[in-house]
């Protein structure tokens, strides 16, 4: 028996192939749905048929019919020089399997015309069945596609979370979206492995982003509900009224604050404040254009010699496109973690994991609303993936 598969886009594509190679007495012997690579790392969803041509011609579908002749008592089935042959009279043949009872020239003639036909609707019954299949099967994929892409996500991380789903499970919405958080999950965990707090915090990031309020909001947290010693620098000496609302904070939480003009002045700051569990830096807000200042940015951060995070500050409100623009402006600070805020001024969070895809880093901490020190929030691997598919309208 001759076996060979094919992987095709439908079942009318595989019969056009199978015949074209084995012939019109090849059958089919199975079909099932496989993930194929297309360009660019890709993968795309494709049937592969299995399809069989017994030697010398014969379907195994007509060598069923004949053995069930020939295993009849009425029947005559000799062997002769190594071939079979059945002594069938026609009539008997007619009444045996199509119930009638008809006078032909040549019985053996007449069944394999019917089993051509047999066959030949045998195959339009499991086209139809595999068409009808794979159309209601695009149609989910297509919605799941949608409802992700809703999210703001870049498409390539959308085919991501498609290939990982199971075609048996697409009717079935709330697993469709557990498998892909567990997915996310998995994805993200690499990033938090390492993810140890340094001593001393540094936030930069856009203007307008809200880094003053987020420091204010972590160093309530850590003065008053962890109970740390902490301290507040701060080089924002631009904005009017910046060190007056940090000052506010400073004075609320209870923790000291000081004001550095120069990066000798911080390396005094921070051997003043070495019995600090934790030292906060808020910096002044870049507008991502100019790179002079950046570089004045980095010749501050790089006076400190103790373990240090650099948290890029984001807005979640912000387009993916300016977010990316955003990492790339501010990636000579080093920077090694991500927070974003305002994602409660806005229906989709696909942009935070645009940016995670790119800068491969964890977010630490999201912030959800005004209030200090309430509106800041931990994240890991699992809390993140869920945050972000929260809008996956179901």
């Amino acid at each position: 028996m001759k076996v060979k598969k094919y992987l095709v886009k439908d079942m009318q594509q595989a019969i056009a192939q199978i015949k074209k190679d084995m012939g019109p007495e090849a059958i089919i012997i199975s079909q099932r749905r496989v993930r194929g690579k297309v360009f660019w790392g890709f993968f795309t969803r494709r049937l592969e048929v299995t399809a069989a041509l017994e030697e010398g011609s014969q379907t195994s579908f007509s060598q069923g019919l004949q053995k069930e002749l020939t295993d009849s008592p009425q029947e005559l089935q000799k062997v002769a020089g190594g071939e079979k042959e059945i002594e069938v009279s026609e009539a008997k043949f007619s009444e045996k399997i199509f119930g009638r009872s008809e006078n032909k020239a040549n019985p053996n003639s007449q069944v394999q015309e019917e089993l051509k036909e047999m066959k030949t609707l045998l195959q339009q019954v499991v086209m139809t069945k595999e068409s009808n299949n794979a159309q209601q099967e695009e149609h989910l994929f297509k919605s799941w596609r949608q409802k992700l892409l809703n999210l703001d996500l870049f498409e390539a991380l959308v085919e991501k979370f498609l290939i990982v789903i199971p075609e048996e499970i697409l009717k079935e919405e709330k697993l469709v979206q557990t498998t892909i958080i567990n997915y996310l999950i998995s994805l993200l965990e690499p990033l938090y492995a390492a993810n140890q707090p340094g001593q001393v915090i540094s936030f930069i990031g856009p203007t307008g982003v809200g880094k003053t309020t987020t420091l204010a909001k972590l160093a309530a947290q850590l003065a008053l509900n962890h109970q740390k010693k902490v301290a507040i620098l701060t080089i924002d000496t631009y904005r009017i009224g910046a060190v007056e609302q940090l000052r506010t904070y400073a004075e609320i939480i209870g923790v000291p604050l000081q004001v550095v003009m120069s990066p000798n002045e911080l390396t005094e700051a921070l051997v003043k404040n070495t019995d600090r569990d934790y030292i906060l830096i808020d910096t002044t807000g870049r507008p991502f254009t100019n790179i002079n200042q950046v570089e004045e940015l980095k010749s501050f951060l790089i006076e400190v010699s103790r373990p240090h995070d650099i948290i890029l500050v984001l807005s979640s409100n912000m387009k993916s496109r300016d977010l990316l623009q955003a990492t790339a402006y501010f990636s000579p600070c080093d920077y090694n973690k991500l927070i974003f805020t305002k994602t409660d001024e806005t229906i989709t969070l696909g942009s935070i994991l645009n940016v995670v895809d790119k800068a491969k880093l964890p977010v630490t901490y999201i912030t959800n609303g005004q209030n200090v020190p309430d509106d800041i929030v931990p994240m890991d691997a699992g809390s993140l993936a869920k945050l972000i598919l929260r809008g996956v309208d179901l």
